[in-house]
């Protein structure tokens, strides 16, 4: 894993964690918050982990913490300009800092001292000429000859009019992207005809920063259905001793909740595509969380007593009063 990953992965942690402190501090539990904003827990819990490789994608957890955040009385936009932030920052690595370019520094040659000497004296009269002791001459000539050995030669100057060039070259390209990415239409109209207008595309609300690599959604992010397509689910009875469930969705994840009467106790046999996974006694109000690729099978022997989730959807009892049931749930998709 690279550094950026594992900073991406402590980021969003932290962020999930101040969801869940909010959370906490209102007094709210999961199920109460999936009832009122109609997200289910498993996106919750995600989003309070910082889990956002959960299926069904970034774009929905991203608009499922902005939602959570906003339930909460937090700046729901904030939290998620937050997550793209996080999300850029761990794909280059570090956040791009602009280019200083430091104004070249200004010469101050100042004048010789014998000119200096020259000039304010002045010739003493109208008649005469001002005069430069040999010496001085001698002196000043030296001094031409230190400064011209100090200027830059020409191959140094070739290399700082280059670099003056390239800069330039990159100041025009930016410039370039600049206007093309924010009024493209304006430009080039239908057909690549320039100076025809089109309709300007919508925008993401303000605060709100499009993810790069992932495709843009039919509308903005607050249009975005707060939950992916429910499953479709058939049940066939063969007899009164089998039922059997069959989904469009792979992998199969079946969830099996106790109900918390007293008597509330029932006998499995589990398999998972087609191999053996336990054996026990569920006790009242247990949860149990089961996955597999195709096909999960369960022998019951008080199906009546347990509720059941399949791929988020409640499904009902396991069956009616009466003798021990088979239970299977089959996927009705091939695992990619």
């Amino acid at each position: 894993m690279s550094h950026g990953e594992e900073r991406k992965k402590e980021r969003l942690k932290e962020l999930g964690s101040r969801i869940r402190a909010r959370r906490e501090e209102l007094g709210l539990a999961i199920e109460q918050v999936s009832e009122k904003t109609k997200i289910r827990s498993r996106y919750l819990i995600a989003v309070e982990e910082g889990d956002d490789s959960i299926s069904p994608g970034r774009t929905y957890f991203r608009a499922f913490l902005k939602t959570y955040a906003s339930f909460l009385g937090l700046d729901g936009s904030k939290f998620s300009a937050e997550y793209q932030e996080i999300v850029e920052q761990s794909k280059s690595g570090e956040p791009r800092k602009a280019a200083e370019v430091k104004p070249a520094p200004e010469k101050d040659v100042a004048a010789h001292p014998a000119a200096k000497t020259s000039q304010a004296a002045g010739p003493s009269s109208p008649g005469e000429t001002s005069r430069i002791p040999a010496g001085t001459a001698a002196q000043s000539h030296k001094a031409q000859a230190a400064r011209s050995r100090r200027r830059p030669t020409g191959a140094k100057r070739r290399r700082s009019g280059a670099g003056w060039a390239v800069i330039a070259l990159v100041l025009l390209a930016a410039a370039v992207y600049y206007v093309l990415s924010a009024r493209p239409s304006f430009i080039f109209g239908p057909g690549g005809q320039m100076g025809e207008e089109k309709a300007p595309a919508t925008t993401p609300p303000s605060g709100e920063v499009q993810e790069p690599g992932l495709p843009e959604p039919a509308g903005p992010v607050d249009e975005l259905p707060t939950e992916p397509p429910a499953p479709v689910i058939a049940r066939e009875d063969p007899n009164a001793e089998k039922t059997i469930w069959s989904v469009d969705r792979t992998p199969l994840e079946l969830t099996i909740k106790m109900r918390g009467s007293q008597e509330s106790y029932c006998w499995v046999s589990v398999y998972t595509d087609g191999k053996y996974a336990f054996e026990r006694t569920l006790v009242p109000g247990e949860i149990v969380e089961l996955k597999a690729e195709s096909e999960i099978t369960i022998r019951a022997g008080k199906p009546w007593e347990m509720d059941l989730i399949l791929n988020g959807q409640e499904i009902g009892p396991g069956g009616e009063l009466g003798p021990v049931k088979d239970l299977v749930f089959r996927s009705n998709l091939k695992s990619e």
